[in-house]
């Protein structure tokens, strides 16, 4: 799962607490994503994610850290 931060609804943190808690996946690789800096990466991964990426990105960062997840 890639999911940004801030999103328009419910925030990313919220969606990371869900997948990880009511939905049970535990095992799910998830990357957050956001150009909110430190407050945001505190967020995402207080919230459950496995790796923060700081926006502007790279696909090849994007592709190196998926990667990186599924092995």
């Amino acid at each position: 799962l890639i999911v940004d931060v801030y999103l328009p609804v419910i925030d990313g943190a919220r969606v990371i607490q869900t997948a990880r808690g009511e939905l049970g996946l535990a095992d799910l690789p998830i990357i957050a994503v956001s150009a909110g800096g430190d407050s945001a990466s505190k967020a995402a991964l207080d919230a459950g994610a496995n790796i923060f990426l700081d926006k502007p990105m790279r696909l090849r960062q994007v592709i190196d850290t998926i990667q990186k997840l599924l092995t």
